[in-house]
């Protein structure tokens, strides 16, 4: 594998961790705070980060599968989190 693509590779998950830490922080102090509309600025804000980081992605060229593949790593990972964080 040539070192631009392990580079493209390697950026692309750093923007879904950055997304993962956004949304968990987001849910933790919303939970504890209990503001509606928090939430709700934070939520969006969270939409647009997703909403720039899939315009980025599509910019380097990346093909769905290898997008879909980042994605569903990091949704599992996400899941995994949210309930070791939350349900403890």
């Amino acid at each position: 594998m040539k070192f631009e693509k392990k580079n493209q590779y390697f950026f692309m998950a750093l923007g879904h961790l950055g997304m993962i830490l956004v949304a968990l922080g987001a849910m933790r102090v919303m939970s504890v705070i209990n503001d509606s509309a928090g939430f709700a600025f934070t939520f969006f804000g969270f939409l647009l980060m997703n909403i720039y980081i899939n315009d980025l992605e599509k910019k380097m060229g990346f093909s769905k599968k290898e997008k879909g593949i980042f994605t569903s790593i990091f949704i599992i990972i996400f899941i995994g989190l949210s309930l070791w964080l939350y349900l403890l």
